[in-house]
């Protein structure tokens, strides 16, 4: 039990803990006082385990934007109609990849034209993720 409080009072190391009133260092005491650890020693857990998380996240990201590079067979909507996705303005393509919706750029596609604002359809791309947006090398309905 007295990990889990250790755990618990780490988390709020890292990311505050509200209207406590508690700083950094009297949570990690605080801490420390429950698991029989020093502060120094809770502290330093919760730096590397947040760190650990990010790097993961990164790892992440990485992979996807990797395989993304091969041809895949994705959805393809409008980007406002279908997806509605934040800041897109009038209708332009959008690749959907796993639960994301990407503008798609790098090919010429006219989404309002052959009815990706009506409903998706589902296509084989190449391309990559750069800043939030897909950069498609190849699209091909297979029409």
């Amino acid at each position: 039990m007295k990990g889990f409080a250790a755990l618990v009072l780490c988390g709020l190391l890292v990311v505050g803990c509200g209207s406590s009133g508690q700083n950094a260092e009297d949570t990690a005491k605080t801490a420390a006082d429950n698991a029989g650890q020093t502060a120094g020693e809770v502290y330093k857990k919760a730096v590397d385990g947040a760190e650990q998380v990010a790097q993961t996240a990164e790892d992440a990201v990485e992979r996807l934007a990797a395989a993304v590079g091969d041809a895949q067979q994705v959805e393809l909507g409008c980007g406002s109609c279908t997806y509605h996705i934040d800041g897109f303005k009038g209708c332009g393509p959008a690749v959907k990849i796993g639960d994301q919706a990407y503008k798609l750029t790098g090919v010429d596609i006219d989404a309002h034209s052959i009815g990706l604002c009506k409903a998706p359809k589902m296509a084989n791309v190449e391309g990559k993720i750069e800043d939030g947006v897909f950069v498609a090398s190849m699209v091909d309905f297979g029409e």
